[in-house]
């Protein structure tokens, strides 16, 4: 399984994820879905959305995993394995 990406998880810009809606927790920490959205340093690029890959839903959107990318271009660099 491909580690799922948490809140406070962080990217190749510098960024991290700074909204979480999934239901899962994954060492204690909720689970960043589609739509969720990653907070970029990086002139210009803000707050984007994340977009997940269909490894692994939840309540019908994709989850996150490491590896997947935000709106800004960032890749998202971190994340867990273990499922509360």
């Amino acid at each position: 399984m491909s580690k799922v990406v948490r809140l406070g998880d962080p990217s190749d810009h510098g960024g991290q994820m700074v909204s979480a809606s999934g239901k899962l927790r994954v060492n204690g920490i909720n689970e960043c879905i589609d739509g969720d959205i990653h907070s970029c340093p990086m002139l210009g690029h803000g707050d984007t959305a994340v977009t997940g890959t269909a490894k692994l839903t939840d309540r019908g959107k994709n989850v996150v995993h490491v590896g997947d990318t935000a709106g800004c271009g960032a890749v998202i660099t971190q994340g867990s394995i273990n499922l509360d």
